[in-house]
C-alpha cells in the first residue's frame, strides 16, 4: 500500500472519529479514494462514520454547488453564444474551431487570467501579423480573420454568464469561481476538516484553493516525491520543487529515497510489435506468480491503452481476480465502428443516391451482424460484381438487414435524428448476444447517443449528414467506456494516470515509446506561444513533466519493474523506446548497482523461451489432408508457395484458407493481368502459325485499343473506366499494349517471327518415391524466333536479371529463383506434352520492361537437358518433404517474403 496513503490515515486518526463524517479527503482520481478506503477499513476497530472520499471535481461541486457540464453541452452552449454576434456562423465550420476555443477559456479559468485582457492582446498580435505598409486597408477575408479574435473576449464572457446562470461548467471555471468567493471572504466550507493527497501539478486557481484551505482550516496538502527526481533540472520534479519553498504547500511532502538509492530492479525490454508485447508481458505475470508473487501486488501499467482487449485475452487463466481501473476510448470499440459503418452506407440513401456496395459489404463484415446470418447476403453481392444500386433497392436492403438483427418497426426517415434512434434499437438487440465487455461498449454508446439526439433536436441544421458524421465522430472521441471489476483485490491493469497515489511493488508497464509516454500533446488552442509564456500557461515542457512525474513516482515504491517497448516499425520507420528508458540508462545509480537490465523477446529468459515461431507437427490428419493434395494436380506456383513458405502452403493449399473477397472499386494487379493476356490471345489468334508482317502487327496495333475496352466492359461490367482511377489503369493497359506491338513490328522487320500456340494448357507425369505427381501450367506464348522455339512468359510487374540466372539445382529451391523454378516448369511440361525434336527457350516478356525484349533463362555450367533433370530433383525433394511425417510445417525465416502474404496476420508478422 502507498506510503502516501499510510501517512494520510496517521493524519486522519489525529481527528476524533466523532468528526470524520464533517471531513473531507480529496483525491486526484476515484481509485485513489477506493485504496484508501480499504486501507481504513482495515485499521478501524470499532464502527464509525467514514470520512467523504472525493475527486477533485466532486469536492469542487459540492463546495460551490455547481454541475460540471457536458463537453457536447458545453459546445453547443458555446455555438448559441456565438450567434449572437455572428447569426450566420453555420455550424459545419463551427464544430472545426469549437474544441479550441473552449480548450483556452478552460485554460484561462484554470490560471485565473483575464479574459478581455488576453484575448485582447490575442486580438493585437494577429493585427500586427497581418499588418503590412504597402498593402494599406485588410481585404474582405483578413478583416473577418481578425473580427473572429476580437470576438472571443466577449463570447467567453458570454460563455461565462451561461455558465453562471445555470450553475453549470467546466472544472476550471468551477475551481476559479470557488477561488474568487474564498477570496472575498464569501464562501462557507461545507467540512471542518480537508485533506489533499496525491496531486502534483497544480493550476493556479487549484494552488489558491489548496493554500486557502490549509490558511483558513489546517488543511493537509500532501504530496509525494523522490530525491532521485527532485535535484535540479530533472523534469519529473518540475512542480514539486516549486512547492518545497511555498510557505503552505512545501509544508507536507514525502520524500522518499528508493530509487534515487538504486535498489529496485528495473529490466528493459523490447518487442517486435505489440502482439510480441502482450505476451512477453503474459509471460512475465506468469513468472511472477510462479515465484510465489500475489497477483494483488502486480500492477500492469498500458501507457499504450489501445492494448487492452489484447492484454485482458492475452492474461493467464489462473489469476484469482482482475481489475480494470482504466477508461477505454469508445473509438476502439465494436459499437463505434457499427456506428460508423451504418453512417457511411446510409449517407447517401437520405438525398434518395445508389447505394454504394463496399459499404454495404463493411456493414454486413462488422461483428454485430455476424447474429444476423449475412454471410448468404455477402456471397451474393460479391458474385454480382456491382459497386452501386440504386436508391429502391438500397433502401429494401437495409430495411431486410434492420430486421434480420431484430429491429421490429419500419425504417421511414433516414434522418440523422431518426437514425439516432434506430441505432439505439439496434444497439440495445447487440447486447443481447455480447459479452460484458462489449455489452459495456454498447451501453456507452447508447448514453452517447441520447446525448447527440438532444442537440440535433435543439439545432436542426445539425440533422444533416454531412454535419452530423463529423459531429459524430468528434464527441465519440471524449467518450471511454467504464469498466468493472473488484478494485480492492486481483491484479490491477491501469493507465498512467490511475496510479496516483497508488503504490505496487510489482510494476508492469506495457507501450513505453516515444510519443505515447510522454504522450504527444500538441497545444490545442489559439493563444499563441508568446502569450503563453508571457501569462504563464502551460506549455510543452510543463505538459511532459507530468507524464514524467507520474512516470516515476511509479518506480519509486517498486521492488521491480519491467518496462516494455515497441521494437517494430510505423509508419515512420524503426519505433522508438521513450526517452525515459534513455535516461534512467544514463542517470538512475541502479545502473552502478548492476539492477538494470535490457532484454529482448528474441532471447530466452531464465524460466521460459518465448519464441514467435510457429511449428506445425504432421499429425494423422494433416499427413492424411497432403497425401489426398498430392493426388490432385499440382501447378508451378503451388510447388514455388511451399519454396517461399511451407506455412503458408499449408494455409493456402492444404487448409485452402481464403482471404475474404471484396468489391474494389479500382481494377487489381491479377485483373489487370488476366485482360492483357486475354487482348493479345484475341490479337493473335487469327494469325496463329503465321510469319508475323509488320503490315499485320500495324493493323493488330489499330485493334488494340477497341477490343481492351470491349473486353474490360464485358469482365468488369460495373466498373467505370471513363473517370478516375480506372481510365488511368486502362490508358496504362493501352500504353503497354501499343508498345508492346510497335516493338515487334520493329523486330519483325530484321527477324521472323511465328506464333505457334497460346494460352495453351499442359500437363505431365512425374514419378517420385511417394508414386507419380502429376504437374499442370499454361504457358502464355510458344513461338518461334528465326526458327528457335521459344516459351514466353508475360508479367505485369519488373524482375531482376538475377533472378534469370541458374548455376545449380540447389538455388531451385531458393524462393528468390523462383522465376527460373517455373520457366523450368514450363520447359518440362512441354517436353512432357510435345515431345519436340528440340527443347524451347523460355523466358519473360515483362510489360514494365518491354524495350529489353524477352528475356531468356540463362543456365551456368549444364545444358537444358540437365537443368530440367534439376527441376525433376527439386520437385521430387518438395514431395518428400511434404510426405515426411518426421518434417514438421514452419514459416520461413526470410521475412520480406511476409510483407505481402494473405496470413501475415495469423503469424503475426
Amino acid at each position: 500500500m502507498s506510503p502516501l496513503l499510510h501517512s494520510l490515515l496517521e493524519r486522519l486518526q489525529a481527528i476524533p472519529t466523532h468528526e470524520w463524517h464533517r471531513t473531507a479527503m480529496v483525491f486526484p482520481s476515484r481509485r485513489a479514494g477506493v485504496a484508501f478506503r480499504k486501507l481504513l477499513a482495515e485499521n478501524i476497530k470499532s464502527p464509525v462514520f467514514s470520512p467523504n472520499i472525493l475527486t477533485l471535481p466532486e469536492w469542487l461541486c459540492q463546495e460551490t454547488g455547481w454541475q460540471l457540464a457536458d463537453a457536447t453541452q458545453l459546445q453547443f452552449d458555446l455555438y448559441e453564444a456565438y450567434l449572437e454576434y455572428e447569426p450566420e456562423e453555420p455550424l459545419e465550420s463551427f464544430l472545426h474551431w469549437a474544441p479550441k476555443v473552449l480548450s483556452d477559456f478552460s485554460e484561462v479559468d484554470a490560471y485565473l487570467l483575464d479574459g478581455d485582457r488576453v484575448f485582447g492582446y490575442l486580438t493585437q498580435e494577429k493585427a500586427i501579423d497581418l499588418w503590412s505598409p504597402e498593402l494599406g486597408q485588410l481585404d474582405a477575408y483578413s478583416s473577418k480573420f481578425l473580427a473572429f479574435y476580437s470576438r472571443l473576449g466577449g463570447l467567453y464572457a458570454r460563455l461565462h454568464e451561461k455558465a453562471r446562470s445555470k450553475q453549470q461548467g467546466w472544472q476550471s471555471l468551477i475551481a476559479r469561481t470557488l477561488s474568487e468567493k474564498c477570496a472575498l471572504g464569501e464562501h462557507q466550507s461545507a467540512y471542518s476538516h480537508y485533506f489533499f493527497a496525491g496531486f502534483n501539478a497544480l493550476s493556479k486557481a487549484e494552488s489558491s484553493l489548496f493554500t486557502h484551505w490549509t490558511q483558513t482550516h489546517a488543511a493537509a496538502v500532501l504530496f509525494e516525491a523522490d530525491h532521485h527526481y527532485l535535484v535540479e533540472e530533472h523534469e519529473a520534479g518540475l512542480f514539486l520543487r516549486s512547492y518545497q519553498s511555498d510557505e503552505w504547500l512545501g509544508k507536507n511532502i514525502l520524500i522518499s529515497n528508493q530509487l534515487a538509492a538504486g535498489k529496485s530492479s528495473i529490466t528493459v525490454a523490447d518487442a517486435l510489435g505489440n502482439s510480441a508485447q502482450v505476451q512477453f508481458a503474459a509471460a512475465q505475470i506468469r513468472r511472477w506468480l510462479a515465484q510465489g508473487v500475489s497477483a494483488d501486488e502486480i500492477v500492469v501499467v498500458l501507457a499504450n491503452e489501445q492494448l487492452l482487449i489484447p492484454m485482458l485475452q492475452a492474461l493467464p487463466e489462473n489469476l484469482p481476480a482482475v481489475n480494470v481501473s482504466m477508461g477505454y476510448p469508445i473509438t476502439e470499440s465494436h459499437a463505434y465502428s457499427f456506428l460508423l459503418a451504418w453512417s457511411n452506407w446510409v449517407e447517401p440513401l437520405a438525398q434518395h443516391k445508389a447505394g454504394y456496395l463496399p459499404h454495404l459489404l463493411a456493414l454486413l463484415k462488422h461483428p454485430f451482424m455476424h447474429q444476423a446470418g449475412t454471410a448468404a447476403s455477402m456471397q451474393t453481392l460479391l458474385k454480382s460484381g456491382r459497386l452501386w444500386i440504386d436508391a429502391n433497392e438500397a433502401k429494401e436492403r437495409t430495411l431486410s438487414i434492420a430486421k434480420a438483427m431484430g429491429m421490429k418497426g419500419e425504417i421511414a426517415d433516414y434522418s440523422p435524428l431518426a437514425w439516432v434512434a434506430y441505432w439505439q434499437e439496434l444497439l440495445q438487440i447487440a447486447i443481447k448476444a455480447s459479452d460484458k465487455l462489449q455489452e459495456a461498449m454498447c451501453l456507452q454508446a447508447i448514453v452517447l447517443l441520447r446525448k447527440l439526439s438532444i442537440q440535433l433536436q435543439r439545432f436542426p441544421a445539425l440533422n444533416e449528414w454531412r454535419l452530423f458524421k463529423p459531429f459524430l465522430q468528434q464527441s465519440s472521441k471524449n467518450e471511454q467506456v467504464a469498466f468493472l471489476g473488484e478494485p480492492l483485490q486481483g491484479l490491477q491493469v491501469m493507465g498512467l494516470l490511475e496510479t496516483r497515489a497508488l503504490a505496487f511493488r510489482y510494476v508492469l508497464v506495457v507501450g513505453m515509446n516515444e510519443g505515447t509516454i510522454p504522450k504527444a500533446q500538441p497545444i490545442d488552442g489559439f493563444i499563441t506561444y508568446t502569450l503563453r509564456r508571457e501569462f504563464g500557461l502551460p506549455g510543452a515542457r510543463e505538459k511532459e513533466a507530468v507524464f514524467a512525474y507520474h512516470f516515476y513516482r511509479l518506480l519509486q515504491h517498486a521492488h521491480e519493474a519491467v518496462l516494455l517497448y515497441n521494437s517494430g516499425t510505423d509508419d515512420f520507420g524503426q519505433s522508438e523506446a521513450s526517452r525515459y528508458l534513455a535516461q534512467l540508462r544514463t542517470e538512475w545509480k541502479g545502473v552502478e548497482w548492476g539492477n538494470f537490465h535490457e532484454s529482448s523477446l528474441q532471447l530466452a529468459t531464465p524460466t521460459q523461451h518465448i519464441s514467435a515461431d510457429i511449428v506445425i507437427e504432421k499429425t494423422t490428419e494433416i499427413q492424411q489432408q497432403i497425401a489426398d493434395l498430392l493426388q490432385q494436380k499440382l501447378s508451378p506456383s503451388a510447388l514455388l508457395l511451399y519454396i517461399s513458405c511451407p506455412l503458408r502452403f499449408y494455409f493456402g493449399r492444404v487448409l485452402r484458407l481464403r482471404v475474404a473477397d471484396d468489391l474494389m472499386e479500382e481494377l487489381q494487379a491479377n485483373e489487370i493481368g488476366e485482360v492483357l493476356h486475354e487482348v493479345l490471345e484475341l490479337l493473335y489468334k487469327p494469325h496463329v502459325g503465321q510469319a508475323l508482317s509488320a503490315q499485320t502487327l500495324d493493323s493488330l496495333r489499330q485493334e488494340a485499343t477497341p477490343l481492351l475496352f470491349e473486353r474490360l466492359a464485358a469482365k468488369f461490367p460495373f466498373k467505370d473506366f471513363g473517370t478516375g482511377i480506372n481510365l488511368l489503369i486502362a490508358e496504362v493497359c493501352k500504353s503497354y499494349l501499343d508498345t508492346f506491338l510497335e516493338l515487334e513490328t520493329e523486330w519483325s522487320k530484321n527477324n521472323e517471327i511465328k506464333v505457334e500456340e497460346q494460352e495453351l494448357n499442359m500437363l505431365g507425369s512425374l514419378s517420385t518415391a511417394q508414386g507419380d505427381v502429376q504437374l499442370f501450367g499454361k504457358a502464355d506464348r510458344i513461338d518461334r524466333l528465326n526458327g528457335q522455339l521459344r516459351i514466353i512468359d508475360y508479367k505485369t510487374g519488373k524482375f531482376d536479371d538475377k533472378e534469370m540466372k541458374l548455376q545449380s539445382a540447389e538455388e531451385l529451391l531458393k524462393p528468390e529463383k523462383s522465376k527460373a523454378f517455373q520457366l523450368l516448369a514450363y520447359a518440362w511440361l512441354y517436353r512432357a506434352q510435345k515431345a519436340p525434336l528440340h527443347l524451347p527457350e523460355v523466358g519473360i516478356m515483362s510489360f514494365r520492361m518491354m524495350r529489353q525484349g524477352a528475356k531468356m533463362l540463362e543456365i551456368t555450367g549444364a545444358d537444358l537437358p540437365t537443368a530440367l533433370q534439376w527441376f525433376e530433383d527439386a520437385v521430387r525433394h518438395i514431395v518428400d518433404q511434404l510426405s515426411n511425417s518426421a518434417v514438421p510445417i514452419t514459416q520461413t525465416t526470410e521475412l520480406k517474403t511476409c510483407q505481402n502474404c494473405d496470413f501475415k496476420g495469423i503469424c503475426n508478422r
